[in-house]
């Protein structure tokens, strides 16, 4: 059996609440759309489960989100590089004022204070 990585469908991501046929005023639907409108899960993968609308709009916030969701996690896998890579050079280093800063300004980011 091979595997395939799937391609990413690129952010951001919305959930679409509304009716399938607003003229003819019919129940709200719930699918998640790219930028474009474009149905990334599509309503019948809400309709077909049993759970509660305000359980089914839960899990497509939550679903729509993985876009900001993977960026942040690369943002912050980067950060943890930058900060041990400081810190090995701290560790190694007997002129350490410089590898300290630049742990500093890698925490800070981790932070969210050195944007």
């Amino acid at each position: 059996m091979t595997t395939q990585k799937a391609e990413r469908t690129p952010g951001p991501w919305f959930v679409y609440n509304e009716p399938l046929r607003p003229q003819l005023g019919m129940q709200k639907i719930i699918e998640i759309q790219d930028a474009y409108g474009e149905a990334i899960v599509p309503w019948s993968g809400f309709d077909a489960c049993d759970f509660p609308t305000k359980i089914k709009l839960a899990n497509a916030r939550f679903i729509a989100a993985a876009p900001e969701t993977a960026a942040e996690r690369d943002r912050l896998r980067e950060t943890v590089r930058e900060l041990i890579a400081a810190l090995k050079e701290i560790k190694n280093s007997n002129n350490s004022k410089w590898q300290a800063d630049r742990a500093w300004a890698a925490m800070a980011r981790a932070e969210g204070c050195g944007e």
